[in-house]
C-alpha cells in the first residue's frame, strides 16, 4: 500500500493501450477553523494551460455532439460560469472566484430583490441545466419521465424523470449557507413552494421543470462490473434514487441540486427509489461535517421527511419480527441485539425488517460527474475500433457520446483551464490532461483528508467517486473510534475498502479514470505519444496520492508539510496505535494539547507527556484499555523524537489544534439522534450544532456529551460498529 507495508499491495492498473476499455432546525455554517489544503509537491510537471479567463461566453457542442430534442425536455434561462466549489473555498483560499455574468448578476441581485419575487422565482430564473442541454437523451420509451420500469439503458448520457413527490412533507432541516450560495432567501427556504418543490413536487412548480437520472458504470478495485446490473450487461446500473432538478447559476457559480429518495427510476434495480429517515439524516450530518472539517464534499440544502409515506429496510434487531409500531424505536432494537453481537464476533448483516418514514435530502455540488460516467462510455467503445489501426468510428454515436462526456466533464469541473482554452481548436487531447491532472490532485487531496479526520467511505466504487475529488454518496461511511488500520463499517467493504487502505482505493480510481479517458489519445495521437503520457499521468497520480498522505501526517503531527521526519515519526508511532487500543480522534486531540503546553520546554516532562494521554481526574483518555509498562515505555521513547522534531517548529499546538478536529460524527451519536427523532429533535439539532465547529473547544455540555470514546455496547452493536 501507500502506507502500511504489512498491507496488501494495490491492485495492478496498467492500461493495454492498443486496446484501452476493452420543524425547521436551521444549519448556520460560518467559516470553520481549518488547515491549508495538502497540496501535492515535486510532481511531474504539468501541461501548459491557459491563464484564468473571465467573462468567456459558454460555446455549445458541435451539432454532432447534441441532440435537438433535448432543449425541450429540459430548458433554463440564463447563462452563467462555473466558479470553485463552495466547499472548497477554506481549503482553496488563493482561487479566484469568478464574477457572475451580466444576466446572472441581474437576475440575482440580492435578498431584497428575492424577497420581492415570488418564492423561487429567482432560483428557477437561474436554472442553466448544462447536463440535459448540452448532452444526449435515451428516448427508447414514449414517455422517459413516466416510464420508470426497470430497463436497459442502451444510449444517451441521461433519462428524463418525474419525481415522486413525498406526502405530507415537513422540513426537518435546512442549511442556510448552502441556500446562500443557491442565491435562496430565508423567505424562500420558509415558503411552502420550497417545500413543495424539494420534496420532489416539481410539478407545482411556477416554471416548467423536468428532473434527470443519469446511467453509468460499476468498477471495484479496478474491476469491471455487469453482475449488479439485473440484466448482467452494464446497461441497467446508473441514478437509482437521485435525481438531478436543475443546475442554478448565482454569483458567478453553477450549483447542481439533486434529490435523493425522490422516487423509482430505471436504474432502481427493484428497489422502490426511496430513501428512509435514518439514512438521510446520516447522509445530511455528515456532508456539513465533512464540509466543516475543511474536506471537499457535496453540500446539503435540505433534509424532508414524509409524514405518511414509509419503506420497509433491513435493519438490526433482537428477533427477525421485532417491527418497531411507529417505524422508529431503533435505539432499544440496537440495544437489544447488542449482546450477541460483540466486540471480536465478526460483522453481520441485519436479521429484521422494520418500517421507516421516507424522506429526501436535497444535496448540492458544482457537478455530479463520476468517474462512471466516463468509464461506462469508455467500456462501449471497442465495438466501434478499428483492429488495425487502433481509432475508433469517429461518425458513430457511441463515440460521439463519449467525447461528449468527455468535454463535458471538462466545461463542468474545469471550465477556464480546459474548456475555454481547447474547446474552440476542438483540442479534446490538452483539455483531458487537465481533466486528469486536476483529478488526480482532487482525489488525493480528499483521500488524505478522510485519513486525516478518521473518516471511512465504506463504498468507495468508481461509481461512488467524484472527478473533482469531491465526498459524495454518504452511505455506508463511518469515522474510526479505535485505531484499525483496516477498519470498516460496512460488512461488505473488505480490506481493500479498510481505513489505510483508501488511498491505495482512491489511487485506483484514478486509473479507472485514466483508463476511461486514454481513448482520446488513441484516436488523436500515435502508439508512441499515448504510451508516454499514459506512463507520465500514472506517475503523476501515484505521487500525487502518496505525497498528499505524507504532508498531511507531517501536518497533524505539527510539522511543515513538507518536514520529511514526519514519515518516520508517523511509521514508527502506526504501530504504537495498534497495540495500545488508542482511540483515534481522541489520541490526536490529546497530543496536540500536549505539544501546546510542553513545545518550547528545555527538558519535556515524558512521563506527563504521556500521563496526559492517558487522562484520569475527570478527562476522557485516549485509550480504551489501560497502558502496560511497556507501552508506556514505548510511547515515551517515541514523544522524545517527537519532541526533538518539533523543536525547530514556530507554533505546533496551534497547527495541531487545526489539524485535529475534536468532535467528528461518531455513530452512537447519530444513532441517538435519529433513533429519538420521532419523539424529540433534540439531539439531531444538538448534532446538528456540533458539526459546524469540528476544531472548536465546545461548551461543557458539549464536551461531556461528545468528547468520549465509544461505549463497549456501541463498539460491538450491530447498525453502530458496523451495518449492511
Amino acid at each position: 500500500t501507500l502506507l502500511l507495508r504489512r498491507l496488501p499491495t494495490p491492485h495492478s492498473a496498467d492500461c493495454p493501450v492498443a486496446a484501452v476499455v476493452s420543524s425547521s432546525v436551521a444549519i448556520h455554517a460560518p467559516t470553520p477553523p481549518c488547515t491549508r489544503p495538502f497540496r501535492p509537491r515535486a510532481m511531474p510537471p504539468r501541461p501548459s494551460t491557459a491563464t484564468h479567463q473571465q467573462n468567456r461566453p459558454h460555446r455549445r457542442l458541435p451539432a454532432r455532439l447534441a441532440v435537438s430534442l433535448t432543449a425541450a425536455l429540459l430548458r433554463g434561462s440564463g447563462r452563467g460560469l462555473l466558479a470553485p466549489p463552495s466547499c472548497c473555498r477554506a481549503l482553496a483560499p488563493s482561487t479566484p472566484r469568478r464574477p457572475a455574468s451580466s444576466t446572472a448578476a441581474h437576475m440575482s441581485s440580492g435578498a431584497e430583490a428575492a424577497s420581492a419575487a415570488p418564492p423561487l422565482a429567482g432560483l428557477l430564473s437561474r436554472l442553466d441545466n448544462s447536463w440535459p442541454d448540452r448532452l444526449s437523451p435515451n428516448l427508447e420509451v414514449g414517455d422517459p419521465a413516466r416510464d420508470v420500469r426497470a430497463r436497459p439503458v442502451k444510449y444517451g448520457h441521461f433519462v428524463a424523470v418525474d419525481p415522486k413527490a413525498l406526502r405530507a412533507p415537513r422540513l426537518v432541516l435546512h442549511s442556510p449557507s448552502t441556500a446562500a450560495d443557491l442565491g435562496l432567501a430565508p423567505g424562500d427556504v420558509a415558503s411552502e413552494e420550497f417545500l413543495r418543490f424539494f420534496s420532489g413536487d416539481t410539478a407545482a412548480s411556477p416554471a416548467p421543470v423536468r428532473a434527470w437520472a443519469t446511467p453509468y458504470a460499476l468498477s471495484i478495485m479496478g474491476t469491471p462490473y455487469t453482475s449488479n446490473c439485473p440484466f448482467g450487461t452494464g446497461e441497467g446500473y446508473g441514478d437509482g434514487r437521485a435525481l438531478s432538478v436543475g443546475e442554478a447559476v448565482h454569483d458567478g457559480q453553477r450549483l447542481e441540486m439533486q434529490l435523493k429518495g425522490a422516487g423509482p427510476t430505471p436504474f432502481c434495480r427493484g428497489a422502490d427509489g426511496r430513501a428512509v429517515l435514518r439514512s438521510s439524516i446520516r447522509e445530511y450530518l455528515a456532508s456539513e461535517a465533512m464540509h466543516h472539517l475543511g474536506i471537499a464534499t457535496t453540500r446539503a440544502l435540505s433534509l424532508i421527511v414524509s409524514g405518511e409515506d414509509t419503506s420497509q429496510r433491513p435493519w438490526y434487531g433482537a428477533s427477525d419480527h421485532a417491527t418497531p409500531k411507529d417505524g422508529n424505536d431503533i435505539l432499544g432494537k440496537l440495544r437489544a441485539g447488542a449482546a450477541r453481537k460483540r466486540r471480536g464476533s465478526g460483522k453481520a448483516d441485519p436479521d429484521t425488517m422494520i418500517t421507516e418514514p421516507n424522506a429526501i435530502t436535497t444535496r448540492v455540488a458544482p457537478s455530479f460527474v463520476r468517474v462512471g460516467h466516463l468509464d461506462l462510455f469508455a467500456r462501449r467503445l471497442p465495438k466501434i475500433q478499428d483492429a488495425t489501426t487502433g481509432r475508433y468510428d469517429a461518425a458513430h454515436r457511441v463515440w460521439t457520446e463519449y467525447e461528449a462526456m468527455v468535454w463535458h466533464a471538462v466545461y463542468r469541473e474545469h471550465h477556464d483551464a480546459g474548456y475555454a482554452p481547447h474547446f474552440p481548436s476542438g483540442d479534446v487531447r490538452a483539455a483531458a490532461k487537465v481533466l486528469l491532472t486536476g483529478a488526480a490532485d482532487g482525489m488525493a487531496a480528499m483521500v488524505a483528508g478522510w485519513v486525516r479526520v478518521g473518516y471511512v467511505q465504506g463504498n468507495f466504487n468508481g461509481d461512488n467517486c467524484l472527478v473533482a475529488g469531491r465526498t459524495m454518496d454518504y452511505g455506508p461511511f463511518g469515522w474510526v473510534e479505535e485505531y484499525d488500520p483496516v477498519y470498516a463499517k460496512w460488512t461488505g467493504s473488505g480490506e481493500h475498502f479498510g481505513f489505510m487502505n483508501q488511498p491505495t482505493a482512491g489511487l485506483t480510481n484514478f486509473l479507472v479514470l485514466v483508463k476511461a479517458v486514454m481513448p482520446v489519445f488513441v484516436q488523436h495521437g500515435t502508439d508512441a505519444e499515448v504510451q508516454e503520457y499514459y506512463k507520465e499521468i500514472t506517475e503523476y497520480g501515484r505521487t500525487a496520492f502518496q505525497t498528499a498522505l505524507w504532508e498531511m501526517f507531517s501536518v497533524k503531527l505539527g510539522l511543515a508539510a513538507d518536514d520529511r521526519a514526519g514519515q518516520q515519526l508517523w511509521q514508527d508511532l502506526e504501530p504504537l496505535l495498534t497495540k495500545s487500543r488508542a482511540d483515534w480522534t481522541i489520541f490526536w486531540r490529546e497530543l496536540s494539547y500536549v505539544a501546546q503546553q510542553y513545545h518550547g520546554t528545555a527538558s519535556p516532562p515524558l512521563d506527563d507527556m504521556v500521563a496526559a494521554l492517558e487522562g484520569g481526574k475527570g478527562k476522557e483518555g485516549a485509550f480504551y484499555t489501560p497502558l502496560t509498562p511497556v507501552m508506556r515505555k514505548d510511547l515515551k521513547q517515541w514523544m522524545s523524537r517527537w519532541a526533538d522534531a518539533l523543536a525547530a517548529a514556530p507554533d505546533p499546538g496551534t497547527s495541531m489544534l487545526a489539524a485535529n478536529p475534536k468532535y467528528v460524527l461518531r455513530e452512537w451519536m447519530l444513532v441517538e439522534a435519529y433513533a429519538s427523532v420521532a419523539k424529540s429533535e433534540a439531539p439531531l439539532r444538538a448534532l446538528a450544532a456540533l458539526v459546524e465547529d469540528p476544531y472548536g473547544e465546545g461548551d461543557a455540555e458539549a464536551h461531556r456529551r461528545f468528547y468520549r470514546r465509544a461505549s463497549a455496547e456501541a463498539a460491538g452493536a450491530g447498525g453502530t460498529a458496523f451495518m449492511s
